[in-house]
């Protein structure tokens, strides 16, 4: 599957020329009231973009794409790229006229790109009220954010150009929908990556400061009989490893379980694993999908997996600050005091305790609620 999105060369563009911050000053005013929400395409929609003062070359645009697309089949993002609506509020007509000098070959090209950036920036906060943890790097775009129900979502585009120059585009897209309960999985499988391939989160080492810039009051809480937590991410990070191409692929071979194993709510039969790959990036197979296809055994037979998700080696900082994130700003089914026991579990871990000690130190540690 795919969806509009700008590539590394359209950001690059928009930055260079400045009109993402254009775009910033105007945001307000074109979240309200020019973004689609699923009628874009109603008649007297379209008799207005088609208006005479229409520039030439954008109403040929739309007079293709109607032509081409009949009813149900046209699409409102779809049309929304060749109708100009945003590049009408950034830009004057005589901007428009002159459009070379934004390092552009024609008015749909602008067009394309402001619309396509619009989109991507709408996506980062769709609802006014969930805003996703968004980074881009790489060649690729990644949002970690909770589906209304808490479950774990973390989305992927690739924004690497296909052609040297393109700005824009259908762009490929995966996808993760776990459990709420994966929430501080997620979290976890950061800290254990980061121990096995040697790089360092400064904000695990400092997670207290962390979660208190986000409103968190220094509470620490076991599980007990409630709530939702990791509640045995000590046993599993001493007894457990992240699979790891070429050979650690097989918990048969291994003799140990994997770290980071994950399911969507509505299907076990769907898991989701981190692997280490060969260039020691950590990259979410799924035995659903499609790509490049790799045989693992997590539950002991081999299974066809294929890649979803891919945390370069220099992002993995990212992946626990969106957990985090989502943890901290109520969008997970977790609440931060039990966050907090795990981080503070893993400060014993790297202070060298055991299991067993770490447990008699939580009995006797005073912040626990």
């Amino acid at each position: 599957m795919a969806e509009w999105g700008v590539t590394d060369a359209g950001y690059e563009l928009l930055e260079k020329i400045g009109l993402d911050k254009r775009i910033e000053e105007k945001w307000k005013e074109i979240e309200f009231d020019q973004l689609p929400r699923g009628a874009f395409v109603e008649d007297w929609e379209v008799e207005d973009i088609l208006k005479a003062d229409t520039p030439k070359e954008r109403r040929i645009n739309v007079e293709k794409y109607l032509k081409e697309n009949k009813g149900y089949d046209r699409k409102p993002e779809d049309l929304f790229m060749v109708s100009g609506k945003i590049t009408d509020m950034i830009l004057t007509r005589d901007e428009q006229s002159n459009i070379q000098q934004f390092g552009v070959k024609n008015l749909s090209q602008i067009d394309g790109l402001i619309a396509a950036f619009c989109l991507s920036k709408d996506s980062d906060n769709p609802l006014g009220c969930r805003e996703y943890y968004t980074w881009r790097s790489k060649g690729l775009r990644t949002q970690i954010y909770s589906h209304a129900d808490g479950d774990l979502q973390i989305h992927q585009i690739e924004t690497t150009p296909k052609e040297k120059n393109d700005l824009f585009g259908k762009l490929a897209q995966n996808h993760i929908n776990a459990d709420y309960s994966n929430w501080p999985v997620a979290a976890a499988t950061a800290l254990k990556y980061a121990d096995t391939v040697r790089v360092e989160i400064p904000e695990a080492k400092n997670w207290q400061k962390l979660l208190e810039q986000k409103g968190w009051d220094g509470t620490i809480k076991k599980l007990g009989n409630f709530g939702v937590g990791y509640e045995r991410f000590v046993p599993d990070y001493f007894e457990s490893i992240i699979s790891q191409l070429p050979d650690k692929t097989d918990v048969r071979n291994v003799k140990k379980m994997f770290f980071g194993y994950m399911t969507p709510n509505a299907s076990h039969d769907v898991f989701y694993l981190p692997v280490i790959d060969l260039d020691q990036n950590l990259v979410f197979f799924s035995n659903s999908g499609s790509g490049q296809v790799i045989e693992l055994a997590p539950l002991g037979q081999p299974i066809n997996c294929y890649p979803r998700i891919k945390i370069p080696k220099s992002d993995i900082s990212h992946l626990f600050k969106g957990a985090v994130n989502g943890i901290m700003m109520n969008q997970s089914r977790t609440r931060p005091e039990f966050l907090a026991l795990m981080l503070w579990e893993y400060d014993q871990i790297k202070a060298g305790r055991t299991e067993d000690e770490i447990r008699d130190a939580e009995r006797k540690y005073e912040r626990f609620g």
